[in-house]
């Protein structure tokens, strides 16, 4: 018998054995092939999660954003920096949308070191789609527009670091012109000249590009960006798990908190890598079995060891 000239087809081979097995062997086997895909599954999962240990979160990107190439005028705006002073970011809350945080970050970066006054905002809407990665399209103009028209209509939540009182602060927005041929106007409500026109006497301040803002998908991640970009400085934030409710706006238990919101935002971040050569941790402290306080800090990416060989010594 030639064995290398024997050739069978393994599919059939398979099918052959299954028709040989009794009903009820048949059931057992289907069974376990099922288990052991369910199984898979669930090791999946369990691998691109969380690695918890003590209280200590290290949280691996969810993905790395690969971005094409970006015409320069484009790219040139959103090199723009934006500074902004931390009471803006550190002491207040906004319902605001990822698009409206986004616009909003656009005008901001047009406030410029010197300036008096805030400037009005002149664009088109499709450098400011462009600019913002919202694509250009219908549906994009419209979306923006709205988003335009929410932010003339809500403004944020400012409290006090002398008191608990909640000062309701008058629309982000003072109004936006919108011509036939899409050139846009808008107007930054005055109230916010005292938070972006900067005085180098007076106050503390957050500086950040509006690459930055671009690349974090979702608006909790961008919340919390610019919370971490306020405190660099020190490393990172330290707060009580409520605290940290209350500035995501969210009144869920902690524990929903931490894996739908607080977790996930961690991730983009370290995807998106605004941070250069640093990577985003969480931890946590308990007493009697309950999280008294969130640190989040900014870790020092570790370089990796690559070997040295004289490659003129055999």
């Amino acid at each position: 018998m030639h064995i290398k000239n024997c050739r069978f087809n393994i599919k059939e081979l398979h099918f052959e054995v299954y028709k040989l097995l009794s009903e009820s062997s048949k059931i057992i086997l289907i069974k376990y092939l099922t288990l052991c895909f369910l199984h898979a599954i669930i090791w999946v999962q369990i691998t691109r999660g969380k690695q918890t240990m003590r209280g200590i979160t290290s949280t691996k990107p969810l993905s790395v954003h690969v971005h094409k190439e970006v015409d320069p005028e484009i790219q040139a705006e959103r090199n723009q920096e934006i500074i902004l002073r931390n009471d803006l970011i550190q002491m207040t809350t906004n319902e605001n949308s990822q698009r409206e945080i986004r616009i909003l970050n656009y005008c901001f970066s047009k406030v410029k070191p010197g300036s008096k006054e805030l400037p009005v905002v002149k664009t088109d809407m499709t450098t400011l789609c462009k600019v913002l990665g919202f694509g250009v399209s219908s549906i994009a103009f419209r979306d923006t527009e709205a988003a335009l028209e929410t932010l003339c209509r809500t403004g944020y939540s400012f409290k006090s670091a002398n008191s608990d009182k909640v000062i309701k602060s008058s629309p982000w927005l003072k109004g936006f012109t919108i011509d036939k041929k899409k050139t846009i106007e808008i107007t930054m409500n005055p109230v916010l000249a005292h938070y972006l026109i900067i005085d180098p006497q007076e106050g503390h301040y957050t500086k950040y590009k509006l690459d930055d803002i671009v690349k974090i998908r979702g608006r909790y991640a961008i919340l919390l960006f610019q919370l971490l970009k306020s405190f660099e400085n020190l490393g990172g934030v330290e707060a009580d798990p409520e605290e940290l409710k209350e500035y995501y706006g969210k009144v869920d238990h902690w524990s929903v908190f931490r894996a739908s919101y607080l977790l996930p935002s961690i991730q983009k971040i370290n995807g998106a890598n605004v941070f250069e050569g640093k990577r985003v941790e969480m931890s946590t402290k308990l007493r009697n079995k309950y999280v008294v306080s969130v640190q989040i800090k900014l870790i020092e990416e570790e370089l990796p060891h690559i070997p040295l060989f004289n490659w003129l010594e055999d």
